[in-house]
This record gives C-alpha cells, structure tokens and sequence, in this order.
C-alpha cells in the first residue's frame, strides 16, 4: 500500500524545506570542491550555507557550464575511487587487508568509478567472456580479479576467494 501525500502535507514540507539557492560561481566553486574530496551532495547539503541536492541538480539543467564543471569533477571522482582501490589492492597483496575484504571493498570502488565516469572505468566484457542464463549475468571471480590486476597495473591478480556456502 503507497502512503499518498495531501496538499496540507505537501505545503508543510515546503516551508520545513530549505530555501532555494540561486547559482552563484562562489558557491558552485564550493560545492565542487567538497564533491572532488569526496563528500557526496547528501552530505554537502547537510552543511551551513551550502544547497540542496536538487539545487546542484537544477543548476547542471539550466547552466551548461556547470553541468561541464560537474561532470569533470564526477570524473575526478571516479579518478579517486581507482586510486583508493589500488591503495587497497596493494595492501591486500602486501598481506596487511584479508583478500577477501579487499576484494569487496575494490569491486565495490570500480563500481562507483564505473558510475561516476562509464567511459573509463565501465567493465566492458567481450560476449565470448560471458556465461548468461536465464537472465543472469556470471562472471566468474578469476576473471573479475585479472581485470581488477590489469586496471590497477600490478600485474598480480588477488588470490581466488573462498567458495561460497549456501
């Protein structure tokens, strides 16, 4: 069952909302630098002075410039997330991170690298490299861990997890 929202409950939301921030470059220039640090806009909009998500967003529609600048910082982004994963993948071969945590937190990290900047990071997978049924895409770990080991430069794909109990 949906709940449905009623005009009384939709207008009281609008006052508790915060006020609509206009563009401004100072303030663009502000909510990019925390977005390239890593802070995502859930959590930007959250600090004093700074807009909300669907501000940021409605600024991407109207301002192309902006929009630019955001999907350059969405790259760097994506640049980041690879750079904390081959921190960790290099520890996990080092022996100082469990292989198998590293390798959750690594593929987790190139998923949003592959989100934030498809054009670079994205898995791309040859149709032979596929095992599909029924709807449902496997990709066996080896070959995810020698991609992960190609795209990181080791040269040293991390060692084959434990199997898996059902």
């Amino acid at each position: 069952m949906t709940k449905k929202t009623t005009p009384k409950a939709k207008a009281k939301a609008a006052k508790t909302a915060a006020p609509r921030k206009e563009y401004s470059p100072e303030l663009a220039e502000k909510v990019l630098a925390l977005y390239v640090s890593g802070m995502p806009l859930e959590e930007i909009e959250t600090l004093p002075e700074m807009p909300a998500r669907r501000d940021v967003f409605r600024w991407k529609r109207q301002n192309s410039e902006f929009a630019a600048e955001y999907e350059d910082a969405r790259n760097l982004v994506g640049d980041g997330a690879v750079d904390t994963a081959q921190s960790i993948a290099r520890k996990a071969i080092a022996g100082e991170i469990e292989p198998r945590d590293a390798r959750d937190i690594v593929d987790m990290l190139f998923r949003v690298a592959g989100a934030l900047n498809p054009r670079r990071y994205a898995q791309k997978f040859e149709r032979s490299e596929l095992n599909v049924t029924s709807n449902h895409l496997h990709i066996s770990v080896s070959d995810t861990s020698q991609w992960i080991a190609k795209m990181l430069g080791t040269g040293a794909a991390l060692p084959p997890p434990e199997p898996l109990q059902e």
